[in-house]
């Protein structure tokens, strides 16, 4: 079969070649992608979706009409529903979406688009598809895979000849990593806070994230310097080395091209200057982000809406589903009957976008002061209030905007809903949960709300009120909490908590027990690379892993006149995004870098006007990213010091509180 093949960007095996494309790597300086203000990976993975391989598929069939079917398996799923929708596809020529591993109806009309994992089941389920070559599952074909398709999958499908007489197009897309919004993303890997930790990392799985970083970085057309956290395991040294040394491959591979002139100006240039810095951390760099209680609106939401636990309190109120980022809640309609919604919290939905990152309170003013403004300007909003019927004008002005004022006011009414029931969620928690998270505030801090620093006699006081006298005030997920917070930022609590009877469960203890194997807990090197140890006495000052000069942070923060007391905790990603670009940088002693001699220079790219050298950051956390850092982080990018800066976050996983003590649990699932 003949193929499409890129120039100098092909491997050749018996029968196939296969294109390896990341959009177009040779880039002129005028085909760059517009990063900074507005710049979005999430429009970019979308594009590369509809435009490399949608519309590659569709517009080849001949005599077929455009249309296709397009067949998934679960990696790819997971992968393609996080960035397009089935109206995306629909438009696109997409007629039916099917999953590779269930029985489907036969469409032998029907030319298929295959986007696949890159594995031995998916190819074998694929070939199981044209078993029978007199009743073949559908027409042509085009496969696409995930990631680089290895020779021996290659040679599996060259070697059917019911499958190659049918493949019209094979290529590696490059994308299996999974979008969470316009510049987060992460690996779908929810387990590996457990399964990686203390170590050593497994090889299939450095294999399986560098596999994706490379994917991010071919995406966004970088070949980064890249920077990683020492620790006492080499998780991130791991990943950072291998990761460079399949860059420094795959751009030598697409330099040895027929552009010559290309292939100078943007890779030789770019790696004696590089234009783009990836941060690689582990969990251990900040143990208590993903246990401290974070009062921004999405951070929040999928705290307590997360209604998968039995016994919930909060799931009346309104559930939040996180595999399917949507909302449900119940209404009542004109007629007074109770109603159930839906609500899909992604990219389309603009309210989300503007106050998803916003703390509650302040979300909830500027959603109602949105409302009112669009209520008051609206033509339709102005005739339902009561402009009169003979006013012909007012009836076809308000007819004409009616689409967007059903749609506007159905966001109005779901983020309004949700804001309530994250209310009405902390209200039914009362006074209690507050003193559980000025006390997490406390203990993440090293610093009480007036900025004085906490002892370890008076934390121990404060825990053992929730520990033996209010036990029944507080749920279990409260007092695990709590408990893990309290060991991962002061030295050798193990041994005065949790061998001693606090009424918790075996399935709790276990818990806890599991979460101090995995070490992220200790500082990433007993030498203080974040943290000066501190021998937890009772009355010294309890900053335990907390480094001075974060101590002071805190406290000067605390301080401030419009401090609040819930919101002194800020992640500690923020801070090094943006340490990473300014004129200090990150110190040596606690982070290494690879290549050992290239240095990022953000001032030079800062007076250079060639877009080419725009920088770009990336930061990504082996364990899962919280919400609380995506939110600081987003922050950070939106900061005067990051102004010409593209910034990216990702991780392991989206790690919340509810999805970190699921894996916790002893027999805990995959994917839990």
């Amino acid at each position: 079969q003949d193929h499409v093949v890129a120039p100098g960007a092909c491997r050749c095996f018996p029968v196939f070649a296969v294109q390896s494309i990341g959009g177009d790597f040779l880039l002129m300086p005028g085909d760059v992608a517009q990063h900074g203000v507005g710049f979005s990976l999430l429009d970019r993975v979308r594009q590369r979706f509809l435009k490399d391989m949608i519309a590659g598929a569709t517009e080849g069939n001949e005599g077929r009409g455009r249309y296709v079917a397009m067949v998934l398996d679960e990696g790819t799923v997971k992968i393609l529903s996080s960035c397009l929708r089935v109206y995306d596809l629909l438009e696109e020529g997409v007629t039916v979406v099917e999953t590779i591993e269930k029985p489907r109806q036969s469409l032998p009309s029907l030319d298929a688009l295959y986007f696949l994992t890159p594995t031995m089941t998916s190819v074998r389920n694929l070939q199981k598809d044209f078993k029978d070559p007199k009743r073949p599952q559908y027409g042509n074909i085009h496969i696409f895979f995930s990631s680089e398709v290895s020779e021996q999958l290659v040679r599996q499908l060259a070697q059917d000849p019911n499958v190659v007489c049918r493949v019209k197009t094979l290529k590696d897309m490059n994308l299996n990593f999974i979008m969470h919004d316009s510049a987060c993303f992460h690996c779908g890997r929810d387990r590996d806070i457990v399964d990686l930790f203390p170590g050593p990392i497994p090889q299939p799985a450095v294999d399986d994230i560098v596999s994706r970083l490379v994917c991010l970085c071919v995406s966004m057309k970088q070949q980064p310097l890249i920077r990683f956290l020492k620790s006492g395991n080499d998780h991130c040294e791991r990943v950072a080395r291998e990761l460079d040394t399949r860059l420094r491959d795959i751009f030598q591979k697409l330099g040895d091209s027929d552009k010559p002139a290309e292939k100078a100006q943007i890779f030789s240039r770019d790696r004696a200057e590089p234009t783009s810095v990836l941060l690689i951390l582990d969990r251990s760099f900040d143990p208590a982000a993903p246990l401290v209680h974070d009062f921004g609106y999405e951070a929040l939401a999928y705290d307590v809406l997360d209604g998968r636990k039995d016994g919930c309190p909060f799931v009346e109120v309104g559930q939040l589903k996180p595999k399917e980022n949507t909302f449900e809640y119940t209404f009542r309609d004109a007629r007074g009957g109770e109603n159930k919604k839906s609500m899909i919290l992604g990219d389309k939905d603009e309210v989300w976008q503007r106050y998803k990152h916003e703390f509650l309170g302040s979300a909830t003013k500027k959603l109602n002061k949105e409302i009112q403004e669009f209520s008051s300007e609206n033509a339709m909003a102005k005739f339902q209030k009561g402009a009169r019927s003979s006013d012909t004008a007012a009836t076809k002005d308000a007819i004409r905007q009616l689409p967007e004022y059903q749609e506007k006011m159905s966001r109005y009414s779901g983020h309004t809903e949700m804001t309530s029931a994250c209310f009405k969620a902390l209200d039914a928690r009362g006074s209690i949960l507050q003193k559980i998270c000025e006390l997490e505030q406390d203990l993440a801090c090293g610093v009480d709300k007036e900025g004085n620093e906490v002892t370890n006699a008076r934390l121990i006081g404060q825990l053992s009120q929730y520990l033996y006298h209010q036990r029944e005030a507080v749920s279990s997920e409260e007092l695990v909490r709590l408990l893990l917070l309290y060991m991962s930022m002061v030295d050798d609590a193990y041994d005065k908590i949790l061998d001693r009877d606090h009424h918790l469960s075996e399935i709790d203890k276990n818990k806890i027990r599991r979460m101090l194997q995995t070490k992220v807990h200790l500082p990433p090197s007993r030498q203080g690379a974040f943290c000066a140890t501190q021998d937890g006495a009772r009355g010294e000052p309890a900053r335990g892993r907390l480094r001075a000069e974060r101590v002071k942070e805190f406290q000067s923060a605390a301080r401030e006149k419009d401090s609040v007391a819930l919101y002194r905790f800020s992640p500690l990603l923020g801070n090094l995004v943006k340490k990473l670009v300014s004129r200090d940088g990150l110190p040596g002693d606690q982070f290494g870098q690879v290549p050992d001699k290239l240095i990022f220079k953000k001032d030079r790219f800062k007076a250079d006007r060639d877009r080419l050298k725009q920088p770009t950051v990336i930061a990504f956390v082996v364990g899962g990213v919280t919400l609380s850092e995506i939110r600081t982080v987003t922050q950070a990018a939106r900061s005067e010091d990051l102004a010409d800066v593209n910034v990216v976050v990702g991780g392991s996983c989206i790690l919340t509180p509810k999805r970190l003590l699921d894996v916790l649990h002893p027999g805990a699932p995959e994917g839990a």
